[in-house]
């Protein structure tokens, strides 16, 4: 097995980073429980399933999507008619195909969840509405694959073209900078099958500016957004949620969809877009100190 070089690790935002994908992914779950779609949850920059802050070891964004997951259907009475799915890919040789698997397994292993030898079908306890253990588990089935960014995106949407209408997609985007997120390819995703999918970016800020100073002094950037404003623009008709920025990069998370959460979920920094701190949060994701402070006087 090839060594594989490890995705960066910010002190201030992989944390928060992990703790925003597996409170989503749980919402998610929960929320299409009983609908009898079938249900893909993609990380289309998987990683090897672990980083490392100051020498001490934390969940990458893989297992984060499978705590979620595996805590909402924990967490649900009687059997969800909805049916689960994990894709998790990445560029890199080894790093989904050989390194995320044995993570995974160690995962499981730690949560006496029962995993397939060949680790592509997860099996969960199910409780009853009378709060006993079910006979019948909930499957979830794993994918993982070596592949761009821009292949797995063009899949996903050759999955939903099909004539099932019960299908669903939750994609979770995590580049090591902007200008690596394949945007043409999630725009045109989000345009034809907006009803069916939501899009959870984990990105910069401050990189996004920076492109937009690029621009200026007439630097070819194509399809990369300027800012945070123009890139939840980019998504028409897209609400959902925000997260206040993390460290010197602002780091945010922003979930988009046609489908409102019902509520804010303060307690974790997000907030609604299209309510008047979420207007204020992308207003200071988009400009400049100077800029931002000019416009709210």
């Amino acid at each position: 097995m090839k060594k594989v070089i490890m995705q960066g690790a910010s002190k201030a935002a992989t944390p928060y980073k992990q703790h925003s994908v597996q409170g989503i992914t749980g919402m998610q779950a929960m929320r299409e429980k009983n609908k009898g779609c079938s249900v893909l949850f993609a990380d289309i920059f998987c990683g090897d399933g672990m980083n490392v802050i100051d020498g001490q070891e934390i969940n990458g964004s893989p297992i984060s999507m499978l705590e979620g997951l595996v805590g909402a259907l924990l967490s649900m009475k009687g059997a969800p008619s909805s049916k689960y799915r994990c894709l998790f890919a990445d560029i890199s040789e080894g790093r989904a195909t050989d390194f995320l698997p044995q993570r995974v397994r160690t995962w499981a292993d730690s949560k006496g969840l029962e995993l397939s030898d060949d680790c592509t079908k997860l099996l969960i306890p199910l409780k009853g509405k009378d709060g006993n253990i079910l006979k019948e588990k909930a499957e979830v089935l794993l994918t993982f694959a070596q592949a761009s960014a821009v292949e797995t995106v063009n899949w996903i949407s050759s999955v939903l073209r099909r004539r099932d209408k019960r299908r669903r997609a939750c994609i979770f985007v995590d580049p090591n900078g902007p200008k690596h997120a394949p945007w043409e390819e999630l725009r045109n995703l989000w345009d034809q099958h907006k009803r069916k999918v939501e899009i959870t970016a984990h990105i910069s800020a401050t990189q996004l500016k920076r492109i937009k100073g690029a621009r200026e002094v007439g630097k070819a950037m194509p399809q990369v957004p300027d800012h945070v404003s123009a890139m939840i623009g980019a998504f028409k008709g897209a609400g959902g949620w925000i997260r206040s920025p993390a460290g010197a990069d602002q780091w945010t998370v922003a979930m988009l969809t046609m489908f409102q959460p019902r509520s804010d979920w303060k307690k974790a920094g997000f907030v609604a877009i299209d309510s008047e701190e979420g207007a204020d949060t992308i207003r200071r994701l988009s400009l400049t100190a100077k800029e931002y402070n000019k416009c709210t006087k």
